[in-house]
């Protein structure tokens, strides 16, 4: 009976000497091999790549083109071409230079007609605030893809504990299913001993009880090894361990609680998801403008006024566009440089649709400033309810930990006694097999204790920004690049 009770407790330790992991190489490994992590870094990635292509999507331009050259062979060779280049600042009001000319040369003569030289720029228009719109717009999808990569390693870490954890309450099922095993093991044998027949209910319920004991062990010695495996492949281990209790750690981080008191109110990110996208959508219903208007002027070399009239004139134009009627006016004015009258230009359009969609439009805007303080009002709401929660959460764990550790002193203690009155014969075994797996369930229980406390902080943090550890990760980054190049 003492070889079956070594045999069946011998498995039941779970704390050997020579484990040979550590959760910190298993998370390691955990997250070099996560999926999951991997997408998030390149969606960052291209983000951070979008983000420079919409700089130079936005910011200055410089284009400069031959336009279609046209080259005519016959007695005489003749050549044609009309050549622009521009340059656009969007910074500044959208400020612009343009040269553009057409040239025809005959026996190398050149004759160069239309030759424009002007600047532009807008007056009132909402150019410059979109593009700032654009231009955070493409910085705050890059901060979202920084914050979705932070918080994947948090998200990834909890996958990680969790599935520590379910090994940890295998193996208690294992224990408590042993435990079972043994004591309906001694009824079986006492039955027999009594002289039961075989074929008598008594002694059939007995070994069905000791058969289903059996497979129930079995199976979560299965289930325990099945996803032992998986878990060390998701952390790039090769599995060459005898058994699963040398292969997991030996002990869990301790951390410190995080507070939810601890985080800002502002940086609870639901609520600063909602500010921002009111801001945002705020800002781009003020850049509408009801006016935008415009202004150029330049000079013009051998300016074809009319049917092959050619003078230099110097010209100047303006275009207003009133959105609010659907009113578009310009108007222009160019002086010849000989003194000859002046010429003048203007169109005028009107879309009476326009005037009963921008009323319809502004409608749509209160609508939507409505839904936003809505949802700015409710992710509040949902901060109270995190606090309540987190705060009721962190009290059941701190006062479970405190309960499982006044057990497992309690157990360890028994289990000493019941070790030393079983020696003695003054107990039977079975009590004895009692106290030491309630004290090593409780070890386990411990360490579950642990693990739930990391992933509680894990989810505390996931409800609120934490750009300054952003920050503080590329300042680390930036210093060692430093470091790298003395």
């Amino acid at each position: 009976m003492k070889n079956f009770f070594c045999i069946t407790f011998l498995g039941l330790l779970i704390f050997p000497v020579f484990s040979q992991q550590t959760v910190e190489k298993l998370l390691e490994g955990y997250f070099k091999n996560s999926l999951e992590i991997h997408n998030l870094s390149a969606e960052m990635d291209e983000e951070i790549i979008q983000a420079e292509k919409t700089l130079l999507q936005t910011g200055l331009s410089i284009k400069v083109s031959t336009g279609t050259i046209q080259i005519t062979a016959g007695d005489e060779t003749e050549i044609s071409l009309s050549p622009n280049a521009s340059l656009q600042i969007p910074q500044a009001d959208n400020l612009s230079f343009s040269a553009k000319s057409n040239i025809e040369i005959e026996d190398g003569d050149a004759d160069f007609k239309n030759t424009n030289f002007s600047v532009s720029a807008d007056i009132i228009s909402s150019g410059m605030e979109k593009r700032r719109i654009t231009l955070d717009e493409s910085n705050r999808a890059v901060l979202v893809a920084q914050r979705n990569l932070q918080n994947g390693f948090v998200s990834v870490e909890s996958e990680f504990y969790k599935s520590i954890k379910n090994l940890y309450q295998t193996i208690v099922n294992i224990s408590n299913a042993k435990k079972d095993l043994y004591e309906d093991q001694l009824s079986f044998n006492q039955i027999k001993a009594q002289g039961y027949s075989t074929s008598s209910t008594k002694y059939r319920l007995a070994e069905m009880e000791v058969i289903s004991d059996q497979h129930k062990v079995e199976v979560y010695e299965h289930e325990l090894e099945r996803e032992a495996k998986i878990f060390a492949s998701k952390c790039g281990i090769e599995w060459n361990f005898k058994n699963v209790k040398e292969f997991l750690p030996k002990e869990i981080p301790q951390v410190q609680p995080i507070k939810i008191s601890s985080f800002n109110k502002e940086d609870y990110l639901e609520t600063e998801n909602a500010n921002w996208k009111s801001e945002i959508n705020e800002r781009k219903r003020q850049a509408d403008k009801d006016l935008t208007l415009s202004v150029n002027a330049g000079y013009t070399i051998n300016n074809e006024v009319h049917n092959d009239e050619y003078k230099n004139t110097i010209d100047a134009g303006t275009a207003l566009t009133w959105n609010g009627t659907g009113l578009t006016a310009n108007a222009g004015v160019s002086v010849p440089t000989n003194s000859d009258p002046l010429i003048y230009t203007f169109g005028l359009s009107v879309d009476p649709n326009e005037f009963k969609l921008r009323k319809l439009s502004k409608k749509i805007d209160d609508i939507e400033r409505s839904k936003e303080k809505i949802e700015i009002n409710s992710s509040k709401s949902n901060y109270v309810t995190s606090v309540i929660s987190q705060n009721t959460t962190l009290h059941d764990l701190e006062w479970a930990k405190k309960k499982d550790l006044e057990n497992l002193d309690l157990y360890t203690k028994l289990e000493e006694d019941t070790k030393t009155y079983f020696d003695r014969g003054l107990i039977t075994e079975s009590e004895y097999n009692s106290a030491k797996v309630n004290k090593e369930n409780y070890q386990v229980q411990c360490l579950i204790d642990d693990i739930e406390m990391i992933i509680y902080n894990n989810d505390t943090k996931l409800l609120f920004t934490r750009d300054s550890e952003l920050y503080k990760d590329k300042e680390n980054v930036n210093g060692s690049e430093k470091n790298e190049d003395k």
